[in-house]
């Protein structure tokens, strides 16, 4: 799949289909920085300063106070003496996780990706605004093979329940030739594309060819790093013996060394190319149609009026779960909220001007949004726009000069949203299967959401820093809808925030 800010790279072969989505943002500065995460939502992190590691290994201390010393804000006793229970308090912080330990920060990529995505409801930061078709020369026929995939059938689930709109999506229809393993009698590209235009029309077509240095390495000597585009956690190689034990992780360096120079330079062309005149034009086409119908939907004074009158789902007959309160399942699929609806539609606008990182348009397409989410109790969806509001001020004004309290106040609106729609799932789910006592064993989607934005405020020192004993009653409260691995991490790190309140 390809980002659509670019940064991407990946593709698929055999047959399948590959959706092209965007996603990835940067901000901050000095020794912060944001990760990108491709597939739709942000993960937010804090890199280690270089005088932090040079301090915890040129002393001589144990491991706690080691990782003590990996925190930015770490406090110690101003006094040359300290009381026994200032000694118990710097014990106790000493053997809390930075921010930045690796851990940490596998359990926040872990959330990323199980929180968000085509599975989630509540958000379109994973609607892609292109797919790509792709078949390999190895097929009996394969423009068959593409017509095929072109058929809705064989879209992602979000198509089928009404979530996505599948007649906004352009196709991109790819050819995948392999030199090595492929057919001897490959007629050529310039007859693959004169074939292709012909059944699928001109500017949609591409024929690629791969594995042209039939050697064990490229040209020259050159090697590509492909280290960092692989996944992460490294994916196991399946036991060869049958015996179900694990086998050592895949050897990603293997990969792409029968590419010839040319063949590198062909999907550099390609890539560029795809961008430029397909993924670009697409989203500039989805931005422009959707601003129109958000224009005369919620826009002007007239609309403004009729804001004020709106109804409800629930009082209109209409229910957020449902039609007569009765949940179906394409609302349970949808989140009561479908392609078509006004809803929906600048909500995807503001996804996609957040994914293109124009972040002041975003947020008034939120705040657009955000009052019929408020009016029609979906909790979820409030919090999660309250949430990209609040990022979108941080990422304008990431040091806080200007916003710093507002854009704090819309991530913990959108904290207590997570807590309070996490409530409703667990009570629906204990109404469904008898009453439980104690914790859950597995989080709902709200608990984890709001697990995860726990650890991104309790990671950003421009939003924490003033305000240790909010955000570590935060952390703690989160901590009570959590499994029990789930709130032991929010519990170590609300009490290095209660420390710092303290100190």
């Amino acid at each position: 799949a390809t980002d659509a800010t670019g940064k991407g790279g990946g593709g698929g072969g055999g047959g399948g289909a590959g959706a092209v989505g965007g996603s990835g943002v940067t901000g901050g500065g000095g020794s912060h920085e944001v990760q990108h995460q491709v597939g739709g939502t942000i993960s937010l992190q804090e890199a280690p300063t270089p005088g932090s590691m040079e301090r915890a290994q040129s002393t001589g201390t144990t491991a706690p106070h080691q990782a003590a010393l990996l925190h930015e804000d770490s406090f110690s006793s101003t006094t040359d003496v300290a009381s026994p229970a200032q000694s118990a308090a710097d014990a106790a912080f000493a053997l809390t996780s930075p921010p930045t330990i690796p851990w940490l920060l596998r359990v926040r990529n872990a959330l990323d990706r199980t929180s968000t995505g085509t599975n989630s409801t509540h958000d379109f930061m994973a609607c892609p605004p292109l797919v790509m078709l792709i078949a390999c020369t190895d097929d009996a026929v394969p423009l068959d093979a593409l017509a095929e995939l072109s058929n809705p059938h064989f879209l992602p689930r979000p198509y089928h329940d009404g979530r996505y709109d599948p007649n906004s999506i352009r196709r991109e229809f790819v050819v995948l030739h392999d030199n090595l393993e492929g057919p001897a009698n490959f007629p050529g590209e310039g007859v693959m594309m004169k074939e292709m235009q012909s059944r699928f029309g001109v500017g949609c077509c591409a024929v690629v060819r791969v594995n042209s240095g039939g050697g064990d390495a490229v040209e020259g000597g050159e090697k590509i790093a492909w280290g960092t585009h692989v996944p992460r956690p490294k994916l196991l190689l399946p036991p060869s013996d049958g015996s179900g034990k694990a086998n050592q992780p895949i050897d990603y360096s293997s990969i792409g060394t029968r590419l010839s120079i040319a063949d590198i330079q062909n999907l550099r062309r390609y890539v560029g190319s795809l961008v430029s005149s397909s993924l670009l034009p697409s989203i500039e086409r989805r931005i422009s149609n959707l601003n129109i119908q958000v224009s005369n939907h919620k826009k002007g004074m007239k609309n403004m009026m009729k804001g004020f009158f709106r109804k409800s789902k629930e009082s209109s007959g209409e229910s957020y779960h449902g039609n007569n309160g009765a949940a179906t399942a394409i609302d349970a699929a949808t989140g009561g909220y479908p392609f078509s609806s006004i809803e929906s539609q600048t909500r995807l606008l503001a996804d996609t001007l957040f994914l293109m990182r124009d972040y002041e348009s975003a947020l008034s397409m939120y705040r657009l949004v955000k009052d019929d989410y408020k009016q029609d109790r979906a909790h979820l969806h409030h919090a999660s726009v309250n949430e990209l509001m609040g990022l979108c001020i941080y990422l304008i004004d990431p040091y806080g000069h200007k916003y710093g309290r507002e854009a704090y106040n819309c991530l913990e609106t959108a904290f207590y949203g997570y807590q309070r729609a996490a409530e409703d799932e667990r009570a629906a789910l204990a109404k469904a299967n008898g009453d439980s006592s104690g914790r859950p064993s597995s989080g709902t989607i709200s608990t984890r959401l709001a697990t995860r934005l726990g650890l991104v405020l309790s990671a950003r020192r421009e939003l924490c820093a003033d305000r240790p004993m909010e955000v570590a009653d935060l952390l703690a409260s989160a901590s009570s809808h959590e499994t029990a691995l789930g709130a032991a991490v929010l519990l170590e790190q609300s009490a290095s925030h209660y420390y710092k309140a303290t100190a």
